[in-house]
């Protein structure tokens, strides 16, 4: 909903007072080369992606007001599943060091393997600041999500005035159902469905790009 205020379900927010100094880049506009492209390297550090364009702007123009930086790693979830390189976000990432600007990387669509990495961010081999993640964490069996972060940002946040306490942080029931989820997940073949579902896809919808 933050990378889409204008169709995402939370637009009437952008629209209003409520979410003040919302600074917006733009969305990702190329197509991510295709995964058995021999040339995918070269191509892909010759793509110029508007996005990544767009953040270079804003943070060069107003890096020193802007404290963090929001994205939805190689897949824009939000208004139309939107694809972009893992260059792309490693440029991202590089900028946001630059003018000291936090990166939080929403994997709650992206994460726990359903990239073909656990989490979508690595691809781009980048350790963000802050990563949220939730849906497969538990397996779809109970409502579940987590705030990854730095030592440094977490000792900030523990500290006064800062540190608080939200009413079903760490539910035990929650937690338990997450534990087994992951589990399972690293017990499977994950990496291997996840070859076999992009090879089934690859052949099936490829005669389609005739039409």
């Amino acid at each position: 909903s933050v990378s889409d205020p204008d169709n995402g379900m939370h637009q009437q927010f952008f629209a209003s007072s409520l979410m003040p100094n919302i600074l917006r880049a733009d969305t990702p506009t190329h197509l991510y080369q295709h995964p058995h492209n021999t040339n995918k390297h070269k191509q892909e550090q010759q793509q110029s992606c508007d996005m990544v364009t767009s953040v270079q702007r804003i943070l060069e123009e107003q890096g020193d007001t802007v404290a963090a930086l929001i994205v939805e790693p190689i897949v824009q979830g939000a208004g139309g599943m939107r694809f972009y390189s893992p260059h792309s976000l490693l440029q991202i990432r590089e900028m946001t060091r630059k003018h000291n600007v936090l990166l939080i990387v929403d994997e709650i669509a992206t994460g726990f393997g359903r990239t073909g990495q656990m989490f979508a961010s690595q691809h781009a081999n980048i350790q963000p600041d802050i990563l949220c993640a939730g849906k497969a964490l538990t397996g779809g069996y109970c409502s579940f999500g987590l705030v990854a972060m730095t030592d440094q940002i977490a000792n900030g946040l523990s500290s006064n005035p800062f540190m608080h306490g939200p009413t079903f942080m760490a539910n035990p029931l929650a937690c338990s159902i997450s534990k087994a989820s992951i589990q399972l997940l690293l017990k499977s073949p994950w990496q291997q469905r996840v070859q076999q579902i992009q090879q089934t896809l690859t052949q099936q919808l490829t005669p389609l790009l005739q039409y």
